[in-house]
């Protein structure tokens, strides 16, 4: 600026000899004198001529100079705006390239220290790590080298071992060769022992030294296994401690980065500030330099106004009324740039107090969330304490729970024990019984098959005794009977039937009594008729003892009945019993599921035998069945050939002893009938038996299904037994857990008591710290707001002073444009003056002519050719001014790039103060 104001200035004076020239062309009464009446008229003219000549010469060798001077400062000034605009936009590069190459060496720089902590921490952890190592694998190897040791002293002592019991054998295969080969091996063998006792010696100083060596090896273990827990307890803490040291690092950080912030727009305050001072010292000198070109113009002017006042006075009503409109122009564009200037400064404005109140609330917003962190952990810990204090009742409770538990369960096994015992009793009870059953069913099975054998022979006797067939198929249909019922009985209930010693033996003896009543009818030949109905009787009342043995098993069978109902009533109960408590059986319930399985397998066996021996006897039934119907038939056809037979006597006439058997047959015959009403009466109570046969079946597959129903009900209870374990185990497990949650919750509550008081410690110190940022904010908003004032005042005394600025320039341009005008003016004058000039020649010549004086008086007058006419024309018309411009339109590029350099200052000066800051 301070060179182009020079420039103009030194091409203002360049045109200083122009004006005076003007103003003596214009009005040479002034500036010129007279020439005197004495002289004569040729050397006036002659002096008027040259002079003019001269000054018009030298007036276009002025003008020339002063163009190419006007020229080469506009080609300085352009020059010089393109170096001061480059050399801005230099700065502004590389300040912002200075400022990412800072910001990427800090991220750098942070990345770098966050690095190497991790990498010290790490290294801290693998030195110690590789430490532990390197003393394992030194253990390591000294246990195998001591192995070795012992492996080749083992072999030594072996090998020693074997040569003494080389040397043993070989005396005693020399003692019978020499007695001098005695002495030496003797000798030897004493050399030997000596060498033998003192490796067994070695060898058990070797044993000690490596039981010494393997304990000192198992408490460097122990000593690693403690660095080991001692190193993992570490690394957590370390990994907490990294967290707590992250966490303290991003609060630092983001204070220092709030700090940066501040500092940057104090920077870039005071940045502005300086760069709004050398503008303010930069128009301070451009004013001094204008006011002294304008006084100087003034100057020149006032001169010229002098001059031209009569020009002045024709163009005084356009000129006006340009000037009007002009100021009313530049009126409305200086009010519109105002305007323009004062929304932007306003914005400006705005924008900052938002940033510092968005700073603010930040920096509040960052003091709540450390004070509310301090709360929370606060509370936290608060809870863990809490939690913990609630744990340790439950686990109190749980133990008291346990204990009760325990106390229930022992009285449930011992209720268990009881009922288990009792129901043994009762199986060996029932064992009993039924090998006393078995045993009763193989003797009645040997009786049933003596009495086929005898069959044949009562066959035999039938032929003989008739009626005491009839009797005799009676007993041994009623044998059947019984034998069948007593069969179906026993298999129906064989598993619920508890009989009495006295009802066995009356068994028995009811059975050797049908032996002998058996014995009686195959001898029933050679005893009377008294002697059977003796049998006879003794028989029925056997059959009434038997009813009413019947009767007393089947009131204990409805008794054992009510026991069983009972005994499931009592089970569903033990059941709900068991399903409620089930939770305490902890120990003994493997045992008491095997108990239940072997009784389940015991019960499945019973009810096979059972099922087994009910269809063996109900097949053995339908074989007696046959055989009996085989048999019936056997007998119908040997009454048709006893009656044939009798035909055949009856014609043939009878025989000496005719008489003796026609009695005896009738005899028969009577027994005979007899037996067939008893038979029919064993068949009808064959039928009643068959029906309680299938009774008794039905009741059989009822008890089936009642004990398959018991089985899908024991396999229920094992899977609920089963559940119930698992939950036990769970609960075992969890409690485990527990405890080691306890543990490891005790543990971490000292260790989280320990960082509280180191947090403590930490948040004190952050306090201290935070009190004194905050004063330090307090004393930087103070020393801040001390500067906005101080900056606003700056600002508003420089918009003044801008406004002025402004004004005088708008003045300066305005002269400058009138300037301009006169100049063109001035032009038009001259041009005006030249063909005047021109014209005088013409008539100067003319006025030669007439007096014939031309060529003496124009000899010496420099001819026309010698200027160039269209040349001078060429120069004025190319310097004539326009006389409408746009006088605004540099101001606008001159505030745009002023607002340019202020942002650009004040981003060096935010630079500046993080730097010094840093």
């Amino acid at each position: 600026n301070i060179s182009s104001n020079t420039s103009i200035v030194s091409g203002l004076s360049g045109y200083q000899g122009e004006f005076l020239e003007l103003k003596r062309l214009i009005d040479p009464t002034k500036f010129v004198e007279a020439p005197r009446v004495n002289n004569s008229t040729d050397h006036s003219q002659k002096n008027v001529i040259s002079y003019y000549e001269n000054r018009i010469h030298n007036l276009n060798t002025q003008l020339q100079n002063s163009l190419k001077q006007n020229e080469k400062y506009k080609n300085d000034l352009y020059d010089l705006q393109r170096k001061v605009d480059l050399s801005h936009n230099d700065k502004i590069e590389k300040l912002l390239r200075q400022n990412n190459q800072l910001e990427a060496y800090l991220e750098a720089a942070n990345n770098q220290i966050q690095r190497l902590i991790k990498i010290y921490s790490i290294k801290d952890n693998q030195t110690d790590v590789a430490l532990l190592q390197d003393k394992i694998v030194y253990l390591e190897k000294h246990n195998h080298d001591l192995q070795l040791q012992n492996s080749l002293l083992s072999n030594q002592i072996n090998q020693c071992i074997y040569q003494k019991i080389n040397n043993q054998c070989k005396p005693v295969d020399m003692n019978s060769g020499n007695d001098s080969f005695n002495n030496d091996v003797e000798r030897v063998t004493s050399h030997y022992e000596v060498t033998i006792k003192d490796l067994t010696d070695d060898v058990a100083r070797i044993r000690s030294s490596f039981e010494d060596q393997q304990n000192s090896l198992d408490k460097l273990t122990k000593e690693n296994s403690d660095l080991l827990t001692k190193y993992l307890s570490l690394q957590n803490s370390l990994k907490e401690k990294e967290s707590t040291v992250e966490r303290l690092d991003n609060s630092k950080r983001d204070l220092k980065m709030k700090l940066a912030v501040v500092l940057d727009k104090e920077h870039a305050h005071n940045t502005t500030l300086l760069y709004l001072r050398k503008i303010i010292s930069g128009f301070k000198i451009e004013l001094c330099t204008k006011n002294q070109e304008k006084e100087y113009i003034e100057k020149s002017v006032k001169t010229v106004k002098e001059q031209f006042k009569v020009l002045k006075n024709k163009y005084s009503i356009l000129k006006e009324e340009l000037n009007k409109k002009n100021k009313e122009i530049l009126q409305l564009q200086f009010d519109k740039q105002e305007l323009y200037m004062k929304n932007n400064w306003k914005t400006c404005e705005l924008e900052r107090m938002k940033q510092k109140d968005i700073a603010i609330s930040k920096l509040q917003e960052k003091m709540a969330l450390l004070l509310k962190n301090e709360n929370d952990l606060k509370l936290e810990n608060c809870q863990q304490i809490k939690e913990i204090e609630s744990i340790i009742q439950k686990n109190m409770k749980l133990q008291k729970n346990l204990d009760e538990l325990q106390i229930k369960y022992s009285t449930m096994d011992q209720r268990y024990e009881k009922i288990l015992s009792e129901n043994s009793r009762e199986m060996d009870r029932i064992t009993g019984l039924l090998r006393i059953k078995e045993n009763i069913i193989l003797n009645l099975e040997d009786n049933l098959e003596a009495l086929k054998k005898e069959l044949p022979k009562q066959h035999k006797n039938l032929e003989k005794k008739v009626y005491l067939d009839d009797n005799k198929k009676q007993l041994i249909e009623n044998n059947l009977k019984m034998q069948k019922s007593l069969r179906n009985f026993i298999t129906n209930n064989c598993a619920n039937i508890s009989l009495n010693n006295e009802n066995i033996e009356d068994i028995l003896e009811y059975v050797c009594k049908l032996c002998q009543f058996v014995d009686c009818i195959n001898v029933s030949s050679q005893h009377d008729d008294v002697i059977y109905d003796n049998q006879l009787g003794h028989v029925k009342a056997l059959l009434s003892k038997i009813d009413s043995y019947f009767q007393l098993i089947n009131k204990e069978t409805k008794a054992k009945d009510d026991i069983i109902f009972n005994l499931k009533k009592n089970r569903n109960i033990l059941k709900k019993y068991v399903t409620n408590h089930i939770e305490r059986l902890q120990d003994k319930c493997k045992n008491l599921q095997d108990k239940n399985e072997e009784n389940t397998h015991m019960l499945l066996k019973l009810l096979n035998q059972g099922n087994s021996t009910a269809h063996n006897w109900n097949e053995e039934i339908k074989y007696l069945q046959v055989q009996l119907q085989v048999k019936i038939r056997e007998q119908k056809d040997k009454q048709k050939k006893i009656i044939k037979m009798s035909d055949d006597l009856m014609t043939s006439g009878p025989p000496s002893n005719f008489v003796f058997i026609v009695g005896k047959n009738q005899e028969l015959l009577f027994k005979f009938s007899v037996v067939s009403s008893d038979y029919n009466n064993n068949i009808i109570k064959m039928e009643t038996l068959n029906e309680e046969n299938k009774q008794l079946s039905a009741k059989v597959n009822n008890y089936e299904n009642m004990l398959s129903q018991e089985k899908s009900f024991n396999d229920h209870l094992k899977a609920e037994i089963t559940a119930e374990k698992e939950n036990i185990l769970k609960v075992c497990t969890d409690k485990d857990h527990l405890n080691k949650k306890m543990e490891k919750i005790t543990e971490k509550n000292s260790y989280l008591q320990k960082e509280v008081q180191h947090l403590n410690s930490c948040l004190q110190q952050k306090a201290e710290e935070l009190k004194e940022l905050q004063a330090r904010k307090e004393q930087l908003e103070s020393n801040w707001s001390r500067k906005d004032n101080d900056m606003q005042n700056i600002v508003t005394a420089l918009k003044t002073q801008l406004h002025l600025f402004k004004n005088e320039m708008d003045t300066i341009r305005n002269d400058k444009f009138f300037l301009q005008r006169l100049c063109n003016d001035l032009k038009i004058a001259l041009k005006a003056h030249v063909n005047h000039n021109k014209v005088l020649k013409e008539y100067v010549n003319n006025l030669f002519k007439e007096k014939e004086c031309s060529l003496s008086i124009l000899s010496d007058f420099p001819s026309p050719s010698r200027y160039d006419d269209g040349y001078i024309n060429r120069l004025l018309q190319e310097n004539r001014a326009p006389l409408e411009e746009k006088p605004l339109s540099d101001i606008q590029e001159c505030l745009d790039t002023l607002r340019k350099e202020i942002v650009v200052l004040q981003k060096e000066i935010m630079e500046k103060n993080i730097l010094d800051d840093n």
